[in-house]
């Protein structure tokens, strides 16, 4: 056999063989040949080995990324164990539920509720224009993400009731001093700012639910890295901390009376105690009735959380009778939609309540707030006639002035006497009935079914109305006067022709049940039928006013968006069933009226007969000082409720004369005072107290020229607004009366 270069020498052409430099040029052929070969092998292997270092370099940023993470967790879960003693538990890198191997850095749960926290230790980080920024890059994506797993997380603990607006997502800067930011529901804050942050929340939760919530989420939300993977020590659970002042249950138990953050005696509850889920709304329900009456009065019953997040896809209704916590739960519910970026307006018909609600809210969720508009609904019509260029022209003593002079020309007939009503009945027929419900002819009127209105209107007494509407327009008319009435109607008007708009997204409507129709509809045409747009709150049987309508006459469809509160949540068994003993039948203008069950026993209820003004006067001085000296309340947690303007004066008068602090209703804002409250049974409205009095609640005699139902339908009203006030009551009710006819037990 020859050699390799021998066979090869033999494959070249005849004409090669034998010249000079054959050898070396075929070599240098051969040669090239595998030269190519290698750089063709080498350029993979380059970029191979680019490959290679492109992920080097990925897994070291990542890497870095990680350790920086890591670190800036560190950092925060130091600060964050720091807190354990004053009552907060740290759940470090917890399994995302819903998830397959996603992770949550911390989930914190402590007084001021249950935290979601997701670190990032980023070397530039700000919030600029409403987003979250890393360097120049817009990082949007990661304040979603810790949104998505707050969601997650109130999702599983709404089973165990748990308000939804005690979760709180937050985007936690590692090494940055940012104070406090709202992206939406999102907090973002720098570490350096993060404790002053979370105190700021104040008290949501007990130890009691501090520890029930934390076993839920051990179980659901367990450690993402395994105890022998590494990952962060064991955590030291909170001894007991001291909670606001409990309360015993006996009839007419009082709270343990505390300084004026709602402080008193500890619960005694070791963090590991098991509870079950009665035990634990009983101890809920036990902390927060020790807190000041405006602490209560955001208190969420937890069966009660799921209502303030469904999704109604068109204006929808929360119903229930006094005491089942219809207004607390439309306060969450503005926390909640305001934390989904809607623009809330939260109104009602009383102007100081809007006030009082503004104050609560603040408590409740003081980073929504700037989302979350509190009107009545009366300032929010002159608004709108303002944006179109309408002067409102309201005065009150013009219009009185227009009503007395068609008073005195237009029933001269005593048509309207024959009735024994006083002008303020027909004046109200007119203001509230007529005009409040749109009627602008007398074909309308003539038919109109009068809801609420018992006292039966003859052909002749309806023309006579009519005689005296057109009389009283004519008088506002020449003066250049609006009522409220025109107001009303014409902010209507004036929205319905976009001459004025509002960005609300969403209205709440609280004790809707005194709105007028128009009042309603201009309400309603703020945001139409827009899912979750408009939310109507009340109760039928707290209707003090005239002029009643069905939700259909507003052009309002409420079908399959309506739900029923049954239970009574403020009212002890004793003071809601002497209330209730106060109404008669078909109180409820709206139909059959919707019987709640007491939740709590007890209560105590005191009615006292007296001979004269002066006895009442000691009576009621001498309750005050038992209620404080034997029951430990707090003077801002004590009102007394009148049936007058001038009553409330009186007893103002003679409380401040005996050296007890005292303010009216209207001045109150719904921040702690520490004096009692007193004002008339329309303006307690909404609100609560632990202690009612209620001075001279005599039921008025028939008149001589009353006709029965015209006196039926007084009582009513008047039953239906000692009803209010009773109910206004948590813990006991005092009530007294002097003079001829006493008092009138129900």
């Amino acid at each position: 056999m020859g050699s390799a270069r021998g066979r090869q020498a033999e494959a070249l052409p005849a004409r090669a063989a034998g010249q000079p430099g054959a050898s070396a040029r075929v070599e240098a052929e051969q040669l090239a040949f595998a030269i190519d070969c290698v750089e063709r092998q080498k350029a993979v292997v380059d970029q191979e080995a680019k490959r290679l270092n492109d992920d080097l370099r990925t897994l070291r940023d990542r890497q870095g990324r990680y350790q920086a993470g890591a670190a800036g967790e560190e950092r925060v879960g130091r600060m964050l164990l720091a807190m354990a003693d004053t009552g907060w538990t740290t759940l470090p890198d917890r399994h995302w539920p819903r998830t397959r191997r996603a992770n949550i850095d911390v989930l914190l749960v402590g007084p001021g509720g249950v935290f979601v926290v997701d670190v990032k230790n980023w070397r530039a980080a700000a919030v600029s224009d409403g987003h979250l920024w890393r360097g120049q890059v817009m990082a949007d994506e990661d304040v979603q993400k810790v949104r998505d797993q707050a969601a997650a997380v109130r999702e599983i603990l709404v089973d165990i009731g748990l308000a939804p607006g005690a979760v709180v997502p937050m985007l936690v800067l590692a090494g940055n001093r940012q104070g406090p930011v709202s992206l939406g529901e999102v907090t973002v804050v720098g570490d350096g700012q993060l404790r002053h942050s979370l105190l700021r929340h104040g008290d949501r939760l007990t130890a009691g639910q501090a520890a029930q919530i934390c076993r839920e989420l051990d179980t659901r939300c367990p450690p993402a890295v395994s105890e022998n993977s590494g990952g962060y020590p064991s955590i030291p659970r909170p001894r007991s901390r001291s909670s606001p002042g409990a309360t015993d249950d006996r009839a007419g138990g009082a709270p343990a009376r505390g300084d004026a953050s709602g402080r008193g005696n500890s619960t005694g509850l070791r963090y590991g105690d098991e509870l079950s889920l009665d035990e634990l709304w009983a101890e809920l329900w036990q902390i927060a009735a020790g807190e000041p009456i405006e602490t209560w009065m955001t208190w969420l019953h937890p069966t009660q959380s799921r209502l303030t997040t469904r999704h109604f896809a068109g204006p929808a209704r929360i119903r229930g009778p006094a005491g089942t916590g219809k207004t607390v739960v439309a306060l969450h519910r503005a926390k909640y939609l305001a934390d989904r970026g809607h623009r809330v307006l939260f109104t009602s018909y009383v102007r100081s309540l809007s006030t009082v609600f503004s104050s609560l809210f603040d408590r409740l969720a003081p980073d929504s707030g700037r989302c979350v508009d509190f009107r009545s609904i009366y300032q929010v019509a002159v608004a709108a006639l303002k944006q179109a260029g309408i002067e409102p022209g309201i005065d009150e003593r013009a219009v009185s002035r227009c009503w007395s002079l068609a008073w005195a020309s237009a029933h001269h007939d005593g048509v309207l006497d024959s009735l024994g009503q006083s002008q303020t009945y027909w004046r109200d027929e007119i203001v509230r009935v007529i005009k409040g419900r749109g009627i602008t002819s007398h074909g309308q009127y003539a038919g109109l079914t009068r809801l609420g209105r018992r006292v039966a209107l003859q052909p002749v007494h309806r023309r006579a109305v009519w005689q005296l509407y057109q009389e009283y327009e004519l008088r506002r008319r020449d003066a250049g006067v609006r009522d409220w009435a025109d107001v009303m109607s014409d902010a209507l008007r004036v929205v319905r022709a976009g001459q004025a708009c509002f960005d609300f997204d969403s209205v709440i409507v609280d004790e809707v049940q005194d709105l007028t129709c128009t009042g309603l509809q201009f309400l309603h045409a703020l945001v139409g039928d827009r899912p979750n747009g408009l939310l109507l709150v009340g109760d039928g049987q707290q209707s003090v006013y005239p002029g009643g309508f069905t939700l259909s006459e507003a052009g309002i469809v409420v079908a399959g968006r309506a739900a029923v509160l049954d239970h009574n949540y403020r009212n002890r068994e004793q003071v809601i069933r002497h209330a209730l003993g106060r109404l008669p039948e078909g109180s409820d203008v709206e139909g059959p009226a919707i019987v709640s069950t007491p939740t709590r026993c007890g209560g105590e209820v005191v009615e006292v007969d007296v001979p004269d003004a002066a006895a009442l006067d000691s009576a009621l001085l001498a309750r005050v000082a038992e209620l404080l000296d034997r029951h430990g309340a707090r003077l801002g947690d004590i009102g007394i409720l009148v049936h007058s303007n001038a009553a409330g004066k009186r007893w103002l008068t003679q409380l401040r004369r005996a050296g007890r602090a005292a303010i009216q209703l209207r001045a109150y804002d719904g921040r702690p005072v520490d004096a009692i409250k007193i004002g008339t049974y329309e303006h307690a409205k909404g609100l609560e107290f632990a202690h009612v009095l209620i001075p001279d609640h005599r039921r008025a005699p028939q008149r001589q020229c009353e006709s029965d139902d015209a006196y039926a339908e007084r009582h009513r009203r008047d039953s239906a607004r000692l009803y209010v006030a009773m109910t206004r009551a948590r813990d006991s009710v005092w009530l007294a009366a002097f003079g001829p006819g006493g008092s009138t037990r129900g």
